[in-house]
């Protein structure tokens, strides 16, 4: 089947991003896939994220448009925004913090073009960062590799996207799985090899278990979408992929104990999210 070469519009919502929008559009421009277009929603930055963007999209030759805020907006208001403002015949979400292997273009267009039954794509994400926790984080992320329940899709049929209603604009969290479990329930969703490296910095602690907090808190609007059984709250902290994936724990013990301090704060941070939520 010959490859057609429609257009991908990549949507990025960034929120002072200014120290990884170059090596995000850096990475965009490396693409072997070259029909690409590139739009930052500029969530009201103080560090001229925009500016920033709009300069290195020059030194890259990468087609770049911009829209900025002067409020704060969530991510699904930010990313359906991107979406209208598209040309493509594909959408890509991205974040700011995240950076393209040079095939992740070329092979998501030739899967789906290939497979008319596949409307959304899954990208294996590797995590990167500095210290011991983060490299905690690397390890978990490699147990998650091809795991349905964890992963979600990035790369949409952009017709598919607005039938099946886009993100959620109500969804602080959850919403990627929730999007993607729209689209699964019509079509399928199929995923490649190529990687997304996110860029997490230095991990500690008392963050990881601040924002595990704070998005139990928020997932009101996707719990009522997508109740909770005893069953997914059972494996919102003991993870079947660290069963399937002990082979990788036991080579490399150091950061497996690091990992399980790891999921004990997030899981007691989820827990105490859970009942503020059911009290309010």
């Amino acid at each position: 089947m010959k490859m057609t070469n429609d257009l991908v519009s990549i949507i990025i919502p960034a929120y002072n991003e200014a120290l990884n929008i170059e090596r995000c559009l850096r990475s965009i421009s490396k693409q072997t896939y070259k029909n690409i277009e590139t739009i930052i929603i500029d969530d009201n930055s103080s560090d001229h994220t925009a500016d920033i963007a709009l300069k290195v999209s020059k030194k890259f030759l990468v087609t770049c448009r911009t829209k900025r805020f002067s409020v704060h907006q969530e991510r699904g208001i930010i990313r359906n925004i991107g979406a209208k403002l598209s040309k493509g015949k594909y959408l890509f979400f991205l974040d700011g913090d995240m950076e393209l292997s040079p095939k992740v273009m070329k092979d998501s267009v030739n899967l789906i073009k290939t497979n008319s039954d596949i409307k959304a794509i899954i990208i294996r994400e590797e995590s990167m960062g500095i210290g011991y926790w983060a490299q905690c984080r690397i390890l978990e992320k490699k147990c998650y590799f091809g795991d349905n329940d964890i992963e979600a899709a990035r790369f949409f049929d952009k017709v598919v996207f607005w039938k099946v209603g886009g993100w959620d604009q109500n969804m602080i969290s959850g919403e990627d799985w929730d999007l993607t479990r729209r689209v699964r329930e019509k079509y399928e969703v199929g995923r490649i090899n190529s990687p997304i490296y996110h860029h997490e910095g230095k991990l500690n602690l008392i963050k990881t278990a601040k924002k595990k907090y704070y998005y139990t808190v928020m997932a009101k609007p996707y719990l009522k979408k997508n109740p909770m059984t005893f069953q997914k709250i059972f494996h919102f902290g003991v993870r079947p992929a660290f069963f399937r994936n002990w082979r990788l724990l036991i080579a490399d013990p150091i950061h497996a104990f690091g990992l399980f301090i790891l999921k004990v704060v997030e899981f007691s941070a989820g827990i105490f999210g859970l009942i503020r939520l059911k009290i309010s």
